[in-house]
């Protein structure tokens, strides 16, 4: 059994959405997409330095390692970033990606957008951890940014970080030479989105008429041109599966920039809150969800017996197998998303803690908050209780002996097989958990009815 979820829902709301798809992005006679990408991404590196500057480097990495990353190392990242700069690119998408969707106005500021996309994940808003002359520069900066079709179709295109540097910036201003070297080491190249969305179209012909949505797997994902394509084009072909539900089971990608892959999941979450009906109350755990499909590894490593570039941990190996025998990443070493439910059934905040796998007992450990401070009890082992909500997301309750339920759910524990050795873990369905205990506050929290297990 178990327990979390991705935040609830608000109700639906009436919205006005941007034009479906783009121009802007589209190269063009007098059009060129790295001029215009470079034009809108400027107030956006701008807001990125001036917080970066003024985010203190022990703050910003409580904040990112705790909400933001995956707290487990990624094995094939060539390119470290600070935890400041990491930080501050996540407030300043946080902020593109609710203006582009209308979920948040242009002249909401970044506190606002923290507190929207965070929602209740963190003790303080993150924007807090900024002076104020900082987060009213970065506030002015972004200011700017006005277009707000223009900017959500070129969002992949303005997270890049790199800034101008092509062969048109370097003949304007051969200051940007440095930055297009740096590009073209990193193999950092924008495919117009055009040419994306007929290679994604050419994927699925001949498939739809024999065959569920197709998941689609991009080496070298970069902030999401093609896994954009690919949703728009799954979903033009599947119209009956929503915009999330396909890019949280059917798109993966590698790259060996973190970043990237943080800004892939912005560039996703984007889509498939601008094709949902509903006002997501904070947004953090199903860019969670997306993150988790998109692992740090270099692509040209998938060579089974790694001649080009050898492996350099287990974590990375155990990784590299799964790809070159043409499996998808895995969620095994990657954090679940915990959510503790309270006697009266209500739900605490989203937890995110790293799956740490134990090599004496080759079984994985994870931590909950609703244990800490709390000592061990002496009459008896505690029980921990995990309803599946959805994929990797669950709610919990720990009960303690002499609490209420415990002496229930402690005989259907002892009633039930138990998988794998060590403390038993059985597994059961709504079905006994009901019959065992009727008052079970996992068994009333909202969506709990529609659960089978």
């Amino acid at each position: 059994m178990t327990v979390e979820i991705a935040d609830g829902l608000a109700a639906p709301v009436a919205r006005s959405l941007p034009s479906p798809r783009p121009s802007g992005a589209i190269p063009r006679r007098g059009h060129v997409l790295t001029t215009v990408a470079e034009e809108y991404g400027r107030p956006v590196r701008e807001a990125v330095a001036i917080l970066t500057h003024a985010l203190r480097r022990k703050d910003s990495a409580e904040v990112y390692h705790s909400c933001i990353s995956r707290r487990i190392p990624e094995p094939g990242a060539w390119i470290v970033r600070p935890d400041a700069e990491m930080l501050a690119w996540t407030l300043v998408s946080a902020w593109l990606t609710g203006f582009t969707t209308q979920t948040i106005s242009g002249d909401d500021g970044l506190r606002d957008a923290a507190h929207w996309f965070f929602g209740n994940a963190l003790e303080s808003n993150p924007a807090t951890l900024i002076p104020e002359r900082g987060l009213i520069q970065a506030d002015e900066a972004l200011s700017a940014c006005e277009d707000l079709t223009g900017y959500l179709e070129l969002l992949p295109y303005v997270l890049d970080p790199h800034g101008p540097g092509s062969r048109l910036s370097i003949r304007r201003d051969a200051r940007t030479r440095a930055a297009r070297d740096k590009k073209r080491a990193e193999g950092v190249y924008y495919t117009p989105p055009d040419v994306a969305a007929y290679m994604a179209r050419k994927c699925l012909e001949g498939f739809a008429d024999n065959h569920g949505p197709l998941a689609f797997f991009d080496p070298a994902c970069g902030t999401a041109v093609f896994l954009r394509a690919a949703l728009a084009a799954l979903k033009e072909v599947w119209p009956d599966h929503s915009t999330q539900s396909l890019a949280q089971t059917r798109l993966y990608g590698t790259d060996i920039d973190p970043w990237a892959l943080d800004a892939a999941a912005f560039v996703l979450l984007a889509d498939c809150l601008i094709d949902s009906a509903d006002s997501y109350a904070a947004p953090l755990p199903l860019w969670h969800r997306l993150r988790l499909n998109l692992a740090c590894v270099d692509a040209l490593r998938l060579d089974p017996p790694y001649r080009a570039i050898p492996p350099t941990s287990e974590s990375e190996r155990r990784i590299l197998d799964s790809l070159a025998a043409g499996q998808l990443p895995t969620s095994d070493e990657t954090a679940p998303f915990n959510d503790r439910v309270y006697p009266d059934a209500t739900r605490g905040g989203v937890e995110v803690r790293p799956c740490v796998y134990s090599t004496v007992n080759k079984n994985y450990k994870i931590e909950i908050s609703a244990a800490k401070s709390r000592a061990y009890p002496d009459d008896g082992r505690p029980l921990l209780v995990f309803r599946e909500r959805q994929l990797r997301t669950y709610d919990y309750m720990l009960l303690m002996p002499g609490e209420d339920g415990y002496g229930r759910l402690l005989d259907l524990s002892n009633r039930l097989p138990s998988p794998g050795k060590g403390f038993p873990r059985p597994i059961t369905d709504m079905a006994n958990l009901a019959q065992a205990w009727p008052d079970c506050p996992l068994l009333h929290t909202p969506e709990a009815e529609e659960q089978g297990i």
